[in-house]
């Protein structure tokens, strides 16, 4: 992947104090090219294992320069489960998944609930491609139906930058050795 940055999309030195503020005075503009044949992201990593595999692209990771923002892509298998163990990461972060390359009658699941293992208070929303979902709070793993890949575009906004990392999701702790690989 290639990183592009041109000197006009950097900060100017004569930045009044607001502009300063609204990023913090931290990284600069660039622009990343687009190009199929390259991955969309710098970092790829493969998570999960059995029915919960999936492959992870970042395209802002946290070793790169950026105030509070984190984001990638996310693949999961066939059918799959995405996000598990259910994780939640209230404490540091908000999280926003915008899901692709699921037009109906292709679906998942994006599932939340507030408290460690109470399943039975899940909310569920239905997801295909262009659905939007907000993560502020809870655990909030995903599923796709048979035949569907999840996959979508992930931004994770930190509430502070001294917080900043991608490894701050806490597992649900009734779940966590749940095994999907059965």
């Amino acid at each position: 992947m290639q990183n592009t940055s041109d000197n006009s999309t950097k900060p100017s030195t004569n930045q009044s104090k607001e502009e300063e503020k609204d990023h913090e005075g931290i990284g600069h503009a660039f622009f990343r090219s687009f190009d199929l044949s390259q991955p969309v992201g710098d970092i790829h990593q493969i998570h999960g294992e059995g029915i919960g595999q999936r492959e992870v692209m970042m395209t802002l990771s946290d070793k790169d320069e950026a105030s509070r923002l984190i984001c990638g892509f996310t693949w999961g298998g066939e059918g799959a489960w995405t996000s598990w163990p259910p994780h939640q990461h209230e404490k540091d972060l908000e999280e926003v998944y915008c899901y692709f390359g699921m037009p109906l009658p292709h679906f998942g699941f994006h599932i939340s609930y507030l408290k460690s293992g109470e399943v039975e208070d899940i909310v569920t929303h239905t997801v295909h491609s262009g659905t939007m979902v907000e993560a502020p709070v809870g655990d909030h793993p995903t599923v796709a139906s048979p035949g569907t890949r999840n996959s979508y575009l992930w931004v994770l906004a930190v509430h502070s930058h001294s917080s900043r990392s991608y490894n701050l999701a806490v597992l649900d702790p009734a779940l966590e050795n749940f095994n999907s690989a059965r």
